[in-house]
């Protein structure tokens, strides 16, 4: 088995949380539960209007915490949004297909995720040409209590060493929301 496929499994693994399904004793976890904000889903619309990725997105939230003190630092205004972030990512949400995208995406569970890096290790054993896939992973969204300022981390990875991140803060102004180059604070790379 290869060195890359071994990474890409791992990744997929840490990112779909099943590695520590074996962990001794603690409580389990609740279930994940529906995810319904519907703000939220317009903060995910805007993050992701410009990406030229494929909208693959995992179904379950997964937030990232590496980047949350620099970006609180930069950014007193949002420092609601920010606690926020951390109390609504304490629980594990199921992400509904309610984005405004011109094209649905797809959401993937964790067998779809090992079926596609299943796939990705056949063809780079037949020697020939890997096709990338890879998927999103979002958190759930923070906000400040107008509802005017939104923290939320996009991940995206494609296996192995593939993978790319940030957190960021957007802001809602006449009604719309907006990432500015101020506000992509924190890049998360792999």
């Amino acid at each position: 088995m290869s060195r890359w496929f071994i990474v890409s499994f791992i990744g997929a693994m840490l990112a779909s949380g099943t590695v520590f399904q074996n962990a001794p004793a603690s409580p389990p976890p609740n279930p994940a539960q529906r995810y319904e904000d519907a703000e939220a889903y317009k903060v995910y619309s805007a993050a992701l209007a410009n990406s030229d990725k494929p909208m693959l997105i995992q179904l379950e939230t997964w937030a990232d915490i590496r980047c949350l003190n620099s970006v609180r630092a930069a950014d007193k205004q949002a420092a609601s949004a920010f606690d926020d972030y951390v109390k609504v990512n304490e629980t594990k949400w199921v992400l509904q297909d309610k984005f405004n995208f011109p094209k649905p995406p797809k959401l993937v569970g964790p067998e779809e995720i090992r079926a596609m890096f299943v796939e990705q290790e056949k063809e780079y054993q037949k020697g020939g040409p890997v096709t990338q896939r890879g998927y999103f992973i979002l958190s759930a969204v923070g906000f400040n209590a107008e509802k005017t300022i939104a923290v939320v981390n996009i991940y995206y990875t494609c296996g192995g060493l593939c993978s790319d991140g940030f957190l960021t803060v957007l802001r809602k102004t006449d009604g719309i929301w907006t990432v500015t180059k101020e506000d992509g604070v924190c890049a998360i790379a792999s």
